[in-house]
């Protein structure tokens, strides 16, 4: 009798995840607080693989993951995983982005609204016995133009949330074309940049698009803008953020991603810009939280069993 294939859990997942894989025929080790070398040292027994982003397959890891089949990564971000290396060997890799992409266009909205009509600072001060009116006006979303950078799973759902509140919607993506549904403009980056009240970034992060928005981007963009980063962190310069924060050219931000996640090993350069932007009235932050529910926890994991599910299948076939 061949010996269970083992699958190995590093991170905490509804229970029924586990009971799916088990019904598939896995053995499961759940080790949710796993060290990055205690994985290395018993990798080699897995067929499967669960990492969120505490862990990273990277080369080390892949080099003696000599059994691995499957790399499952709920949510949409493959940029912990060497893909290149992932890909040679052969290792099935699935993610689950339209799990979590309707969560994720639902904050963002939600977000903005928040930023543009003061809603932090009218809650903060009211909690202090302010209760100052004409301070907390705010600015109304309809009629704004909002540039959307990557029409994906995650650009397409705030576009389509952001469809009911009147305002013009441009969508740039270097990778498609003639993707625009009806309501977007497919525009390219140049006009975004000239014509957007509200920039909003929804690319994935790799080489190429590290720091994508850059110092050269803040200066080619036509007029004051607010904007939004809900992809990955190093996506934008943080220091080019705060730069345009206190020269007025951003108007105001809202950041669900940080270069550095882990807050409590911040570099001294890192720790200043965090405190500038938490001292910012005009920035809304929030600990990447922008696609993760309650219901899309469901949804991401129930997405990735049925795509093991069909691997195997198409192994038996």
């Amino acid at each position: 009798m061949a010996a269970k294939e083992k699958f190995l859990i590093t991170e905490i997942v509804p229970h029924f995840f586990v009971w799916e894989l088990k019904k598939m025929g896995f053995d499961v080790d759940e080790y949710a607080e796993i060290s990055k070398e205690d994985c290395l040292k018993i990798i080699d027994r897995y067929s499967g693989l669960y990492i969120r982003g505490r862990l990273k397959a990277g080369k080390d890891l892949l080099e003696k993951a000599v059994c691995l089949q499957y790399i499952v990564r709920p949510g949409s971000g493959l940029d912990i995983i060497d893909m290149e290396i992932a890909q040679a060997k052969n290792i099935h890799v699935f993610n689950s982005p339209e799990g979590n992409r309707d969560s994720l266009g639902e904050f963002t909205v939600g977000a903005l609204i928040s930023l543009l009509r003061k809603i932090p600072q009218a809650n903060d001060q009211i909690k202090k016995g302010i209760f100052d009116r004409n301070v907390n006006t705010g600015t109304d979303l309809m009629s704004k133009t909002v540039g959307i950078i990557g029409f994906g799973n995650m650009g397409s759902a705030f576009a389509k949330r952001l469809s009911a509140f009147g305002v013009r919607i441009l969508a740039y993506d270097k990778f498609k074309k003639n993707f625009a549904p009806t309501g977007v403009e497919e525009v390219s980056l140049q006009v975004l940049m000239n014509e957007s009240d509200i920039i909003s970034f929804h690319i994935p992060y790799n080489t190429e698009n590290h720091y994508f928005f850059n110092e050269t981007f803040l200066q080619a963009v036509k007029k004051p803008f607010y904007l939004i980063n809900t992809s990955r962190g190093k996506v934008a310069n943080t220091r080019v953020i705060v730069n345009g924060l206190q020269l007025g050219k951003i108007r105001g931000a809202i950041l669900d991603v940080f270069e550095n996640e882990d807050f409590n090993n911040l570099t001294p350069e890192q720790k200043d810009l965090l405190d500038y932007l938490a001292n910012s009235g005009n920035v809304v932050m929030t600990p990447h939280i922008a696609g993760k529910t309650h219901e899309s926890e469901m949804r991401i994991h129930q997405i990735l069993i049925e795509k093991i599910k069909q691997v195997k299948s198409d192994k038996k076939d």
